[in-house]
């Protein structure tokens, strides 16, 4: 996994503020790709003799949330058409700037018209060339793109398709999207009891296993500071307990394949079976069609349309916590505990890090040293010079 942290004085709505960061890793990745990269292998591995041999790389997918997938794909996050997989159109019976996206009975039989990037290469393209920003923008609103992604320029050498290989992140879409806004939307209608959720909540007995990390506490007082960790625990395994005889049949019916989906992808991570993945397919299409049907289009937004595509990405690319963003937002978590005058903290992030690479490597050095057991460092604490 490769991660960048571009500068905080990135121009807002600028379709190419991201491509001087990403730059110098396209063009790092075509140079390896095409001339490869000669190393020694000291010993030999199955099928692959030691001595000196070229690698070469690629990538093979991008991840991030939603609005970071938006921005490097360099497409409308959200709008008539938002899906990079489907041509999604989307209706707004309000008026208002947000968009809705329904008839999912239908296309669930009858699916949407997918996007094939040979297809739309041309439209993307006249739009990056565009400098009028009136054009540009008419030009956007009616195709869904913002320009031509500088991740393209790997189609020429590997078929990088920045339709598929930009992968949705479960880790924000289910916890953080979809549950909460489904609590959220029964909390505002008083659906259900806030004091009686609270009550059967402080009681619930967690495992030692979760208590070792963010159980979720105050339903009704802290659900606004909650975490995705502690929105996943709360799904499953608690809410199909707490929320028993608080709900009507087909509310506790929705909420059970949210329940199901959480159950898929944060608690059975190592046996998925082909099965599964199918599985996870039939119920995100079940629960979208559910969802339009008995609380209307209004809750029908882009992130749940995204979830019937975790299911090509976990036939492509495996378990989606090969790709989620869980280890990123640890990393990010990191960098805002660090100590700075916020003078270019994005530059300190990057002298750190090369520091933290540096001093993985010295653990095999203090093993050839005499006494080494007296030799104590913190990573986190070491200065250097």
């Amino acid at each position: 996994m490769v991660g960048f942290i571009p500068s905080h004085l990135l121009p807002k709505k600028r379709p190419s503020s991201l491509d001087p960061f990403l730059h110098p890793l396209v063009s790092d990745v075509e140079d390896i790709f095409i001339n490869g990269l000669e190393v020694n292998y000291a010993h030999s591995f199955h099928c692959l003799p030691s001595g000196n041999i070229k690698i070469r790389c690629l990538i093979l997918l991008w991840t991030g949330d939603y609005v970071a997938q938006s921005e490097v794909g360099k497409f409308i996050k959200s709008g008539v058409l938002p899906c990079r997989r489907d041509k999604l159109k989307g209706t707004n019976p309000g008026g208002g700037s947000t968009y809705y996206y329904g008839e999912n009975r239908y296309h669930a039989r009858f699916v949407w018209e997918t996007r094939e990037i040979e297809e739309e290469l041309p439209q993307m393209t006249a739009i990056d060339s565009e400098d009028r920003p009136s054009v540009r923008a008419r030009l956007s609103r009616n195709s869904g793109y913002t320009g031509l992604s500088i991740l393209h320029r790997l189609y020429k050498l590997y078929k990088f398709d920045v339709f598929k290989d930009l992968v949705y992140d479960v880790m924000h879409n289910i916890p953080l999207n979809v549950a909460a806004r489904q609590i959220k939307n029964w909390i505002d209608s008083e659906a259900i009891d806030k004091d009686v959720v609270e009550q059967r909540l402080s009681s619930f007995p967690w495992t030692a296993e979760l208590l070792d990390g963010r159980v979720p506490r105050g339903f009704s007082s802290r659900l606004g500071y909650w975490k995705a960790e502690e929105y996943i625990n709360f799904v499953f395994p608690a809410s199909e307990v707490i929320f028993d005889g608080l709900l009507g049949p087909m509310d506790y019916h929705i909420w059970q394949l949210i329940v199901r989906m959480t159950e898929l992808v944060f608690r059975q991570r190592e046996v998925w079976e082909h099965d599964d993945a199918s599985l996870f397919g039939r119920i995100a299409k079940r629960f979208v069609i559910l969802l339009e049907e008995n609380y209307g289009i209004e809750s029908c937004l882009v992130t749940a349309h995204n979830l019937q595509h975790v299911e090509e990405d976990t036939w492509r690319f495996s378990h989606p916590d090969n790709y989620w963003c869980f280890s990123f937002e640890r990393a990010v978590k990191r960098y805002v505990a660090h100590t700075s005058n916020f003078k270019n903290p994005e530059c300190s992030f990057a002298k750190r890090e090369s520091l933290r690479e540096m001093l993985k490597t010295l653990p095999l050095t203090l093993k050839q040293l005499p006494d080494v057991g007296r030799f104590k460092y913190d990573l986190d604490k070491v200065k250097y010079h």
